[in-house]
């Protein structure tokens, strides 16, 4: 088909703001690193994401370097 996806990695979420942004500063060296506010089931939820990618090589590599530095709930994300 030609549906368009945009490929996000979730690096983690957080339930409060300023621990979001330490994450995002611990990882400033990776580009499009953002925080993202939702709300859910009734409260503010802040997800550190990367992204979006174009290809899946990018974000797999991106992805690598996350896990090789502990982040072991990353996860990647289609949109």
């Amino acid at each position: 088909n030609n549906k368009k996806f945009k490929i996000w990695i979730q690096i983690a979420a957080f339930s409060n703001i300023k621990s979001a942004k330490i994450l995002q500063d611990k990882f400033k060296e990776i580009q499009n690193i953002n925080v993202h506010k939702v709300f859910l089931k009734g409260r503010n939820i802040y997800r550190v994401r990367v992204g979006p990618f174009l290809s899946i090589d990018k974000a797999d590599s991106v992805y690598n370097f996350l896990i090789a530095k502990g982040m072991q709930g990353t996860k990647f994300i289609v949109e």
